[in-house]
């Protein structure tokens, strides 16, 4: 059976993707104090591509009476490619349980920082996310096993 082979750009790419995101959610908490971040979709996955976002759940209480578009001038200016969907913890909840964000991390989850202990109710919906260290340590791990090193 012949080995996949993918270059090692690829792992890089998506190594520095997550040192954006990690960037961004210490910005976050300085901005919104208690918060919880989570990437989903693509670049959770690793099925990103040239056009892919990197889509983030925030999550915080500083959201709370306030209109969804309103809150995007609360947060700071995210990164280029960086999509934050702003919800409150109750929101949050609200929605895990009608499985409109259920569907979405179902696939794959990373929880960058988690204030709200939103792990547990994930975790309790039969979701395991990883965290951003261990979804870090399996992108390098596949990145030895896949890659053409020419290092």
């Amino acid at each position: 059976m012949k080995r996949v082979r993918i270059p090692h750009e690829r792992f890089d790419q998506w190594i520095k993707v997550l040192d954006i995101v990690e960037d961004y959610s210490r910005r976050l908490r300085e901005e919104l104090g208690r918060v919880t971040v989570i990437l989903y979709g693509s670049y959770a996955r690793g099925d990103y591509n040239l056009w892919s976002d990197i889509d983030l759940l925030v999550i915080s209480e500083k959201f709370k009476n306030v209109r969804i578009l309103d809150r995007y001038d609360l947060i700071p200016q995210p990164p280029p490619g960086v999509e934050p969907v702003p919800l409150t913890p109750g929101e949050f909840v609200e929605n895990l349980g009608k499985n409109t964000w259920l569907k979405a991390l179902r696939d794959k989850s990373v929880i960058v920082i988690d204030d709200y202990g939103i792990t547990k109710l994930i975790s309790d919906k039969g979701l395991k996310p990883l965290t951003i260290n261990e979804h870090r340590e399996k992108i390098m791990k596949l990145r030895r096993k896949y890659s053409e090193s020419h290092d």
